[in-house]
């Protein structure tokens, strides 16, 4: 059937869903519990003012309507707890084209050392991991730019990321 058809060609993609029949039932079910749990934390942050109060600061990347501004709570990410909703690394905006910011994921960081070799499975790969091997930073904490040709700008250093993972409030294209 034509449904059936789609529904195959859908699933020889990316997995984007947690109805995804690709997932086991376990990777399923802690998915299912990263979003709930990700998702409930997140409601503590319904806007910037919140999330500053919290003790985040802004990287400094959104600038540009449609974008997104990460920030960041620099007491967490070499804290000794991983994926806990409760310690929540890093909180991104969506900048709307009015300069509006509205509260988009949630950003797991794994501790520094961890690579991206042994990060933990969650529910493969619907929870994709990243991380960054080309972001300059100034002393502040902002970000200053990226790698152009193996150096950093004047004021900008070299961080190469622990690996990441978001956690999307609305369904997203990448999952």
């Amino acid at each position: 059937s034509a449904a059936h058809d789609h529904a195959a060609a859908a699933e020889a993609g990316p997995i984007v869903s947690l109805d995804d029949s690709r997932l086991t039932k376990d990777q399923e079910k802690r998915g299912e519990q990263l979003l709930e749990t990700t998702r409930a934390a997140l409601a503590a942050f319904p806007d910037e003012a919140s999330v500053v109060a919290a003790g985040y600061r802004s990287i400094g990347d959104g600038r540009r309507a449609g974008g997104f501004e990460h920030f960041i709570n620099y007491d967490y990410p070499a804290d000794g707890r991983e994926l806990d909703a409760n310690a929540l690394e890093s909180i991104v905006f969506q900048v709307h084209p009015d300069g509006s910011k509205a509260v988009a994921s949630a950003m797991y960081i794994m501790e520094p050392g961890t690579t991206m070799e042994n990060v933990p499975d969650i529910a493969g790969e619907l929870t994709p991991w990243h991380d960054h091997q080309n972001l300059c930073f100034a002393p502040n904490g902002r970000l200053s730019g990226r790698l152009v040709n193996g150096a950093c700008g004047p004021g900008g250093t070299l961080r190469v990321t622990a690996p990441m993972m978001h956690v999307w409030l609305a369904d997203t294209p990448c999952g």
